[in-house]
């Protein structure tokens, strides 16, 4: 048994770990055009990505650990994290 984000979650939390990862990427490209001696920089290349979650082919129980698996058994559930990555990279030109 697992248990994961939902899409429309995973799509806000990826939403918002895009913004933060493009205002951070301008930020270091305007840190390094003005430790350069440069007034700014133009965009050249830019890639966005991010961690997608693959789908995986679940095992089918046996028939024996079906029968064994009792329906009113209590299934512990307990919050946990997920892990949501989003990459920004990308060139820039200095000017």
């Amino acid at each position: 048994m697992s248990f994961g984000l939902s899409r429309e979650q995973r799509a806000r939390v990826e939403g918002e770990a895009q913004a933060i990862a493009i205002e951070r990427f301008k930020a270091k490209a305007a840190e390094l055009a003005k430790g350069f001696g440069f007034s700014g920089y133009t965009l050249r290349e830019v890639a966005v990505n991010a961690n997608e979650p693959g789908f995986a082919p679940r095992m089918r129980m046996a028939a024996q650990e079906a029968r064994a698996a009792s329906a009113d058994a209590a299934v512990p559930v307990e919050p946990g994290k997920s892990t949501v990555m989003v990459t920004v990279s990308g060139s820039v030109q200095l000017r």
